[in-house]
């Protein structure tokens, strides 16, 4: 009977709405997106306007600076979709997941911006072979990025720039390679240009 009692009760208050508090918490954001980022233990989750934690606590979103006047600096999601990064040999890849915290696009760009009006500037690598050094008996790579546009499930939309070289190790590569193209609407993009400091406005065609 006592047993009945307690399960009977505890039904009611799930009636209710009695949720778990999430506490212990070292930051929280401000909604952006309709989600708070949440940081504990140097990890970072999301709750929803409701106050359910909505993705778990993970290591791998990517920091950002906030928006407007806030200075602080945390994970948020911008149209559906928040940066995440992995780490390979000391140098950050960058990808996104989505508001269920499944991972989208996969981090394989050297640099990413959030999304604006359904795109995403990013900076895709490249590797060329161009032989094998004899002397040291070791393959010799080039590696370059280049600036393209892409949607929200990863698909490449336009080139934004010529390939540009990068060398590919953390003791050279202190600073991420400057993304310069911006979405300006959903169909017009900014582009630096080659040799000035002039800019150029590309018309998308749908």
């Amino acid at each position: 009977m006592r047993t009945t009692l307690i399960t009977f009760g505890l039904i009611i208050l799930s009636g209710l709405g009695f949720a778990q508090d999430i506490k212990d918490l070292d930051f929280i954001s401000p909604f952006k997106d309709g989600l708070a980022a949440v940081q504990r233990d140097g990890n970072w989750g999301f709750v929803d306007e409701s106050g359910t934690l909505v993705i778990n606590f993970r290591n791998d979103v990517a920091i950002l600076p906030g928006e407007d006047k806030d200075k602080s600096k945390y994970p948020y999601f911008k149209e559906d979709r928040c940066l995440i990064q992995k780490i390979e040999k000391g140098i950050p890849f960058y990808g996104f997941i989505d508001k269920s915290g499944k991972i989208v696009i996969e981090p394989v760009y050297i640099n990413a911006t959030n999304f604006k009006d359904g795109m995403a500037v990013v900076s895709e690598l490249t590797k060329e072979s161009l032989g094998t050094n004899d002397l040291l008996d070791k393959r010799v790579v080039n590696y370059s990025f280049t600036e393209i546009a892409i949607d929200k499930s990863g698909k490449l939309l336009y080139f934004l720039t010529d390939p540009q070289h990068v060398t590919l190790d953390k003791k050279y590569l202190r600073k991420l390679p400057k993304i310069k193209s911006t979405v300006l609407s959903e169909s017009l993009i900014a582009i630096p240009s080659k040799t000035t400091k002039n800019w150029t406005i590309m018309k998308l065609q749908k």
